[in-house]
C-alpha cells in the first residue's frame, strides 16, 4: 500500500514537471517567434518603411505649397482686374511655387534609393506598387529636361502620364507604417509582460 502511494506521488511530480516543461517550451518558441516579427519589423520600419513614410509626407507638404502659390498667382496676376505691371513678381513668384516640386523631385531620389537598397524588405503586397513608383521616376528623369518634356507630346499620350507622386503610393505607406508601429508595440508589450512571467517564475 505503501509503495503504491509513493508511486502514485513520484509519477504524480514526474507528469507535473513534464507538462511545466512542455509549458515552457511552447512559452519560449512562442517568445522567439515574436522576437523575430519584432525585429524584422524593426528593420523595415527603420529602413524602408519609416523614411519613405518620411518624404512622402514631406511631399504632401510641398504640394499643398506648390497649389497655394499657384492659386495666388492666378488670383494676383492673371484675374482680368490685375494688370501686367508686375513681371518680376510674377516670375519670382512662379519659380517659388516651381521650387518646391523641386524639392518633391529630390525626395523622390531618396525613395528610389531606399527602395533600391532594401528591396528585400518589402511586403509582397506592395512590390507592385513600388514598382510602378520606379518606373514614374525613372520615366521621369528620363522624357524631361528640367522643367520640359523632351518626349513629343503625341508620344507621351500614346505612351501614358507619368506620375509624379501617386496618391495611392503615398496612402499605402502612411496605412504600412501606422500599422506595423502598431503592430511592433503590441509585440513589445507582450515580449515584456513575458520576460517578467518567466523572472516571477524561476
Amino acid at each position: 500500500m505503501v509503495i503504491q502511494v509513493l508511486s502514485a506521488l513520484v509519477g504524480g511530480g514526474f507528469f507535473a514537471g513534464v507538462t511545466v516543461a512542455v509549458i515552457n517550451v511552447i512559452n519560449y518558441n512562442r517568445s522567439e517567434r515574436r522576437q523575430r516579427r519584432a525585429d524584422f519589423l524593426m528593420n523595415q520600419l527603420h529602413h524602408l518603411y519609416g523614411p519613405i513614410y518620411f518624404f512622402t509626407s514631406q511631399n504632401e507638404s510641398f504640394f499643398s505649397l506648390n497649389d497655394k502659390f499657384i492659386e495666388a498667382y492666378r488670383k494676383h496676376y492673371e484675374e482680368p482686374d490685375c494688370g501686367d505691371d508686375e513681371p518680376t513678381e510674377k516670375v519670382q513668384t512662379a519659380g517659388i511655387a516651381n521650387a518646391y516640386i523641386d524639392r518633391v523631385e529630390e525626395n523622390n531620389n531618396k525613395i528610389a534609393e531606399v527602395l533600391e537598397r532594401n528591396f528585400s524588405l518589402i511586403d509582397p503586397e506592395d512590390v507592385e506598387l513600388f514598382g510602378r513608383f520606379i518606373v514614374d521616376h525613372t520615366r521621369r528623369r528620363t522624357e524631361w529636361d528640367e522643367k520640359h518634356l523632351k518626349t513629343p507630346p503625341r508620344i507621351y499620350r500614346e505612351i501614358g502620364d507619368v506620375s509624379l507622386m501617386g496618391q495611392e503610393f503615398t496612402q499605402r505607406v502612411r496605412e504600412k507604417f501606422l500599422a506595423k508601429r502598431k503592430e511592433l508595440d503590441a509585440l513589445s508589450r507582450v515580449n515584456r509582460l513575458s520576460r517578467l512571467w518567466h523572472r516571477s517564475n524561476k
